[in-house]
């Protein structure tokens, strides 16, 4: 029997999955088109498995030669030995596809191309160009999972490289698509000079719809039988705020853990006994919303305390701690914490240990904190602070 997968990539063999059709399609339609674009998203989103989902759709064009990389391993490595490992896993992607689709037969120059592995980015750039006019019958996609953990010093070369293909050329192009995912656009890397990637497409990776975590929740109950009492589906979606992790993990626990008499429906009983050992356990998920949210300390107490703070990507935090999932936009165009579990952990991790210091934190937006000694309110200087501003 399937089950709620919270470790890796998802698959629908093993899995229950939100297969995300429309996003798959919208993205199949640019890559017909020869669009350039960066899918971003925070982790834990589930960027991978749509990667996974998109390569298999292409896999079956006969006319198209995807090839998926992650850079995760690259992180740290020196320009060589990153520009070699590149060059290698890509050469071992396109010979593995080419032996895939039965072309075995290599002429010697053809193997002296795959061989051969670029040394400089100028040779990697005309390496592209040759993998093309060797296979001009075919489109070359190129997709790469973890683009953020590509050495400081190789970025602005490769999207150079990218850039002049596009740009230089007419369809069809020895790079037919790029598609790099990771957690942030290549607008917001830090290239020292304007991007040189601006040709492409920005795509932010969306959390789950109320529909899409319907039809989760209704393939385990078509193949267990069991069903969910009316309202516990639509108060996981509002308490996760779709966040794929969330919705999974919950579900697991609901599943695995609370609910296991498969002849009684999932109740609202049974949810808040599910949320109860979600939001007091510890995971990978939880440690990084907190390692993150820890940098930006302050806004992130005051946002918690219920301050009207104008949500702007343009405002350094605001743009990293939406870049991490942790805050978004309400519907009035003010930060709120993601979702009422992040809220939950955040406030957990935040509290004061002492329950009077807590109170002392901010009022009205204000942060009192400047005027405690010790553990004591300094009345005097707050009155006159007061006075001040009257």
């Amino acid at each position: 029997m399937r089950y709620f997968n919270t470790l890796g990539p998802v698959n629908e063999t093993e899995h229950y999955i939100v297969p995300r059709r429309e996003l798959i399609a919208d993205l199949v339609a640019q890559i017909e088109r020869g669009t350039y674009f960066t899918l971003y998203a925070p982790r834990q989103m589930g960027k991978t498995t749509l990667l996974r989902q998109l390569a298999e759709v292409l896999q079956d064009k006969a006319d198209y030669l995807p090839v998926t990389l992650s850079f995760e391993a690259f992180e740290g490595w020196s320009l060589s030995d990153f520009l070699h490992g590149f060059s290698l896993d890509l050469s071992r992607k396109v010979l593995d596809f080419l032996k895939e689709s039965s072309q075995t037969q290599l002429a010697e120059e053809q193997r002296r191309l795959m061989n051969n592995l670029p040394t400089s980015f100028f040779v990697l750039r005309e390496w592209f160009v040759s993998l093309h006019q060797w296979l001009p019958e075919l489109k070359f996609v190129l997709i790469i999972d973890e683009f953020d953990a590509t050495p400081q010093a190789a970025i602005s070369n490769l999207l150079q490289i990218w850039r002049h293909i596009y740009l230089a050329n007419e369809p069809p192009r020895p790079l037919h698509s790029v598609i790099l995912v990771g957690l942030q656009n290549i607008a917001a890397l830090n290239l020292g000079r304007s991007s040189p990637f601006n040709i492409a497409r920005q795509i932010q990776l969306p959390a789950f719809t109320l529909a899409q975590v319907r039809e989760l929740f209704n393939q385990y109950s078509r193949e267990t039988g069991q069903a969910f009492a009316k309202g516990v589906i639509e108060e996981i979606h509002a308490l996760t705020g779709g966040q794929p992790f969330l919705v999974n993990r919950l579900a697991a626990i609901l599943t695995e853990e609370i609910a296991t008499e498969r002849t009684r429906p999932i109740s609202h009983a049974n949810l808040l006994g599910a949320l109860s050992k979600l939001v007091r356990e510890r995971n990978y998920n939880y440690e990084t919303l907190v390692r993150h949210a820890k940098s930006y300390q302050e806004p992130v107490l005051r946002i918690l305390f219920g301050a009207r703070l104008k949500f702007t990507l343009n405002t350094p935090w605001i743009g990293a701690l939406n870049m991490h999932g942790i805050v978004m936009a309400d519907a009035h165009g003010f930060c709120e914490i993601a979702n009422p579990i992040y809220k939950r952990i955040l406030s957990d991790y935040f509290q004061p240990l002492e329950s009077d210091l807590q109170a002392a934190i901010l009022v009205n937006s204000y942060d009192l904190r400047l005027h405690v000694v010790g553990d004591e309110l300094q009345m005097d200087q707050l009155l006159s602070r007061f006075r001040e501003t009257k």
